[in-house]
């Protein structure tokens, strides 16, 4: 694998010049298009994988510290009785991930040589010039420590967008990024998951890359044969999602961000934080009670994609009171249950009634 910063040239994304109608309108007739942005997207992502694991610099082109070891498993009820297919039945997703949690910790340089950057993500992906593109306001880079295969950021290009300060812009720019790379974006406010204050991003993540038993496994709370939807007030764009662990807000199509903007600034009036999940032309929004940040069964900040239904797993090493915790992340990944998962998915979310009334 070469690194010569000529082999970096960022892609160009194909109907990224339609507004957000427009994408949404020509989801069938992009079918196309929509492929082949992915096929460039993928083949640019690979570029900034290293050689070998653990080496982020060379010839001034930035690099991932590793290529990701992921494992996945379905994770299923206990004691609930079903009847039908086996893939009807409930699941969470199990991952671990090998080369994250292995990935050396990040020494601290000598004062008088130590470089200043605006945050984490300037330093560790903007300034190595690890950019495959340009959407609207944001880069479209790759995550320096990813989950698994295709793990991306969108980081916005103006230093004062903190995390949280979110608009309608923002929401059309990742449903566009959703639709025109079938991928799927979740973003998490601070108290929300695991987020860097200063800089305003989200997540990109390639729904491909779920895969058990040979096959690719929908996000549960996309899985229609166990998670179901019911009108708010009898519109046709505005849902609440049922039979899941918690509660969210679904808006759908070209008013989607307005009313997701919307949801979120009441959201925020109750001193909640808030998880905005995108799936094409749908948006989630999901309120978050930010003292319950931090999952008791996984010591981990549960952020969009554990509410999503993929639970990120990893080492525990910490102290907690008098007892210290030091917990591998395979036996995590072994014993993780559906109910207690699913436990800390609802005590890590509020109740949205208050919210859907306003629809």
């Amino acid at each position: 694998m070469s690194t010569d910063i000529t082999d970096y040239k960022r892609i160009k994304i194909e109907g990224m010049e339609r507004d957000l109608d427009g994408v949404i309108e020509g989801i069938i007739v992009l079918e196309d298009i929509i492929e082949r942005n992915r096929f460039d997207y993928r083949e640019a992502w690979r570029k900034f994988l290293p050689e070998k694991d653990f080496a982020p610099y060379e010839q001034g082109v930035g690099l991932m510290s590793y290529t990701p070891i992921v494992s996945m498993r379905k994770c299923l009820p206990a004691y609930q009785e079903f009847s039908g297919k086996v893939r009807d039945v409930p699941y969470y997703l199990l991952v671990l991930n090998q080369a994250r949690e292995s990935r050396p910790k990040s020494e601290s340089k000598p004062a008088e040589i130590k470089e200043t950057f605006h945050c984490k993500l300037c330093e560790n992906v903007l300034s190595r010039e690890m950019i495959i593109s340009e959407i609207g306001d944001y880069f479209l880079a790759p995550n320096g420590y990813p989950y698994h295969m295709f793990a991306s950021l969108l980081i916005h290009k103006g230093e004062n967008k903190k995390q949280g300060d979110l608009g309608v812009g923002d929401i059309e720019t990742f449903m566009k990024t959703s639709v025109l790379l079938n991928q799927y974006v979740f973003y998490n406010s601070i108290g929300a998951g695991a987020s860097i204050a200063e800089h305003q991003h989200a997540q990109v993540v390639d729904p491909a890359e779920i895969r058990t038993d040979n096959e690719i496994v929908p996000y549960p709370i996309l899985n229609n044969s166990f998670v179901g939807r019911e009108p708010v007030n009898g519109k046709r764009d505005v849902f609440r999602l049922r039979n899941y662990a918690f509660d969210s807000l679904i808006f759908t199509g070209r008013d989607a961000p307005y009313k997701a903007n919307y949801a979120v600034h009441l959201i925020k009036s109750d001193n909640n934080a808030f998880n905005i999940l995108i799936n094409k032309n749908e948006v989630f929004v999901i309120g978050r009670n930010p003292s319950r940040e931090k999952s008791v069964c996984i010591m981990r900040k549960v952020g969009g994609y554990e509410l999503s239904g993929v639970a990120l797993l990893g080492d525990i090493e910490e102290k907690s009171g008098e007892m210290n915790l030091n917990v591998k992340g395979a036996k995590i990944f072994s014993n993780m249950t559906y109910e207690i998962l699913s436990a800390n998915l609802r005590s890590a979310t509020v109740n949205l009634d208050g919210v859907a009334c306003h629809f």
